[in-house]
Formats: structure tokens, C-alpha cells, sequence
């Protein structure tokens, strides 16, 4: 049995995803889980996690988890199917039934620009629906052939308070009843229902109404009925709902993945077009008689753009097509970034293999990568005290520095910003002992 605290629980290590995994994966687990990603690049989820954990997190675990490596991972211990990034919220039911059926772990989307209040509120009620909150009462009467008096209380969630003294003659029979605020309720034939004198003039009047009502209601409660026996017309309302959120999430998901594609073949073009150029220009040099300089050799070349930020920019490309496999370059396309004032200028005492490992730091840090335990990616404080504030620019930018070089003497770093909407602004390359951004 799993104790209930109101909290969300943020994900930081691959241990913590390891964790969630085993819970999510134990067949005895009671209680739903829900999972919210964070945008990419981003550290703070699009749903109002405060409300989230006020409305639903007496019957749910609540979860945070930065779209990166740690939802990659997620997604390579659940399977692709029932992964969760990019903004998106996933809602996994209780026990393990639903890794038979993705569609019982349903997705909650929040694109860029949605209302925050629209789409929380749409995340905690399918929280509520998937904990079964709003259930249906169902109830079995049998009877014995008497007559007896009762009090009788019809009550529930949405309806007011009912109550009534009667007297019933009862046939000897069983019936087993399913109602629910929007159901109707219909006479049952062959027994009758007689009110006490005090109240049998007011009742009478309430009956003549509510025939009046059945007679306009039956014909489309025995279609109902016809289509799904014992189901009641907010169920029914209920399943339409459903897959009318599953249709449209289906055709925001596949919006969503033609505008990466796009994205990612336009970058990989510009990146071909570099490299053919850069061959071409390889190869007049020799035809020239000329020496011929590498890539490697000569990472960025300032003097063939109009600006040093350009030859930067393009430099950094060829690294991201060098640095980042065939297979994994949808996933980690070059993110719109910055360069701040000097950050080429800060290549210019480098040697050509420093400049190379440079430009590999900066590829790791744009795509998501900066969780590589060689890159040691920190903030940066004001000072050599432990207990020192991060550099923190007026803006809000947290300042980060990633290993270059290790174990070796004036190991380089790289310098960066991490502005509050997630992009990234490169400040520059410097030696290990240096506390400024």
C-alpha cells in the first residue's frame, strides 16, 4: 500500500528515473501515477503543478521530469510507447494493465502558447477519471413477495438529497440497478410504490411530470440501451469524450513531429551544403598547389565570412554533424542559441586541438548532452567558497561552466548563460581557474 504525501517529485538523476520506472512497473501498485515533462530546454513544466498537487494529489503520485537524457531513458526502460517529453503529461494507472494498452496511460499536451489553467485543468480531470473518481453506484434489491414500509434516500455527488416514506408491494424478483447523475430513472413494471397518506397528494403531482418526461426520454434510452446494454448515458458520454481527446492529441502529435522533421532535414541540408563547399574549397587549394587545410586543422575560418560570429556559427555546425550520429540527429538537432560579445575572440589563443574540443563542449551543452560525466556541468559561483551564490545576470540568466580539458595544466572551460525560457548565450573559453562569467 503506497502513503499519499501532497508533493511533486522532481527527477534528477537517472537513479530517480530508475526508481519511478520500478514503481510504475509493480503489478500491487494502487494508486495512479502521473508524469509531467518540462519543455525542451526548458526547467519549468507548462501545467500548474501547485494546483495539480492541490486537486489530485490525495489519489495520484506526482512527477517532474526535464525533457533530456532522463526522458530518454524513461522511454528505453518503459518502451517508446509509453514515454512522456516535451511539455506533455502522462497519466499511468494503477497496476500494469496498461503496458497491454498504451491508451489506458493517456497523454495530456501542452504546446507552446496554451493556456496553463486550460490545460491543467484538463490534466487533474483525467487524473480524476483514470482514478475513478466519478464512479456509477450500482445496486442489487431482491424482494420476497411483502409489503413493507421504508424510508427511501436517493442521493449522490451531483444530485440534491431525496427522501421519501413509502409503502411497497413487492413481487419476488431481483434487479440489479446502475444510476448515475444523468441517468433516468424508469418505472419497473408489475410493482408499485405507495406513499403514506401525508404525502401521497404532492407525490402524485411529481409523478404525472416525471411520466410525461420518460415518454419524451424512452425512445432514445432504448437506443442507448440497444447499443451498450447496462451503460449509462454519462458513460456513454464520457467515451465519446475520450476519443474525441485521443483523436486530437493523435493530430497535435503528428503536427508536432512533421514541424521537427522539417526542422531537422533544413538543418542537415544547410550542413551538407557546408561541407560540399568546404570540400570544394579543399580541393581548389591543392589544385592550386596550395596546402590544403582540414577541418580539424582549421575549425573555424574566420578570414571566408562577413562576420567572426558567422565563421562561429558554421564552425559549431560541422562539430554538431561530426559530434552527433546519423541515429540521433532528430533528436538532438542545434537549438536557436546565442553568442555573447568575445565568444569567438576566445578561440583565437587555442591551439587547433584545443579549438576541436571546444567546439565538441559547445556541441554537448546546445543538444542536451550536458549530463556526460566528462563535462562536470555546474554553475558557476562568485567565489571558491562552497557555500558561494551563483552568478546570476539581471535578467534572470544563471551562469554554467562545462569541462573542456581535464587533468591538465590551464584546462579550458566553456562559460554559458541559461536564460529562464531555457535558450542558451555561449560567453567564452577559459582557463580552470577563472571565477567571472
Amino acid at each position: 500500500m503506497i502513503t499519499m504525501q501532497k508533493q511533486v517529485d522532481h527527477l534528477h538523476t537517472a537513479d530517480d528515473v530508475r526508481r519511478l520506472a520500478t514503481v510504475l512497473q509493480d503489478p500491487n501498485r494502487d494508486l495512479p501515477v502521473v508524469v509531467v515533462s518540462t519543455p525542451t530546454g526548458s526547467t519549468e513544466p507548462r501545467f500548474l503543478m501547485e494546483q495539480v498537487a492541490r486537486e489530485v494529489g490525495d489519489t495520484a503520485l506526482i512527477n517532474v521530469i526535464p525533457t533530456g537524457p532522463l526522458t530518454y531513458h524513461l522511454s528505453d526502460t518503459l518502451g517508446d510507447d509509453f514515454g512522456v517529453y516535451a511539455g506533455a503529461g502522462r497519466i499511468y494507472p494503477a497496476g500494469t494493465d496498461w503496458l497491454d494498452d498504451r491508451s489506458l496511460a493517456p497523454l495530456v499536451f501542452a504546446y507552446p502558447g496554451s493556456d496553463n489553467r486550460e490545460v491543467t485543468n484538463k490534466l487533474t480531470r483525467r487524473v480524476q477519471e483514470v482514478a475513478g473518481k466519478a464512479e456509477a453506484f450500482n445496486v442489487t434489491v431482491t424482494s420476497g413477495g411483502r409489503t413493507t414500509q421504508h424510508t427511501l434516500i436517493a442521493d449522490g455527488p451531483d444530485w440534491a438529497t431525496v427522501m421519501a416514506a413509502v409503502q411497497a408491494d413487492h413481487e419476488a424478483r431481483q434487479q440489479t440497478a446502475v444510476t448515475a447523475p444523468a441517468a433516468t430513472v424508469v418505472p419497473a413494471p408489475m410493482q408499485t410504490v405507495t406513499a403514506v397518506p401525508a404525502t401521497r397528494k404532492k407525490m402524485a403531482a411529481e409523478i404525472e411530470a416525471l411520466t410525461a418526461e420518460i415518454g419524451r426520454q424512452q425512445q432514445e434510452i432504448n437506443r442507448l440501451t440497444a447499443m451498450q446494454p447496462g451503460n449509462t448515458n454519462r458513460a456513454l458520454r464520457e467515451q465519446v469524450t475520450n476519443l474525441e481527446d485521443l483523436i486530437e492529441e493523435a493530430r497535435n502529435d503528428a503536427r508536432a513531429a512533421r514541424v521537427e522533421t522539417a526542422r531537422a532535414e533544413a538543418k542537415l541540408a544547410a550542413a551538407l551544403a557546408a561541407a560540399k563547399e568546404n570540400g570544394r574549397r579543399i580541393a581548389r587549394s591543392a589544385k592550386k598547389g596550395g596546402n590544403a587545410v582540414s577541418t580539424a586543422e582549421r575549425p573555424i575560418p574566420i578570414d571566408m565570412f562577413p562576420t567572426a560570429d558567422a565563421a562561429a556559427r558554421h564552425a559549431i555546425l560541422l562539430a554538431w554533424v561530426d559530434r552527433i550520429p546519423a541515429a540521433e540527429k532528430t533528436e538532438r538537432p542545434l537549438p536557436d542559441y546565442r553568442l555573447s560579445d568575445g565568444f569567438t575572440d576566445s578561440f583565437e589563443p587555442l591551439t587547433d586541438t584545443q579549438t576541436t574540443k571546444a567546439l565538441r563542449c559547445v556541441v554537448d551543452i546546445l543538444t542536451g548532452r550536458d549530463d556526460l560525466a566528462a563535462r562536470r556541468v555546474h554553475p558557476l559561483r562568485t567565489s571558491e567558497a562552497g557555500n558561494a551564490p551563483a552568478w546570476v545576470r539581471d535578467d534572470g540568466a544563471v551562469c554554467f561552466r562545462a569541462n573542456i580539458e581535464s587533468n591538465t595544466a590551464s584546462a579550458r572551460r566553456l562559460h554559458y548563460w541559461k536564460l529562464p525560457d531555457g535558450t542558451l548565450e555561449l560567453i567564452r573559453i577559459v582557463v580552470h581557474d577563472t571565477f567571472e562569467p
